[in-house]
């Protein structure tokens, strides 16, 4: 993050691939990740 010359926050960088959660990290991986953000989705 970095300050704007107005003072709010301004994003740098996003990670949007992470290598750890590659499908060689476990062969359910996918369907758990897709699990989880599917129920933090309902939820927010």
């Amino acid at each position: 993050m970095l300050r704007h010359p107005d003072g709010s926050l301004l994003l740098m960088e996003l990670e949007l691939i992470e290598p750890y959660l590659y499908p060689e990290q476990g062969a359910r991986l996918g369907r758990l990740i897709a699990k989880a953000v599917k129920a933090r989705l309902k939820a927010a």
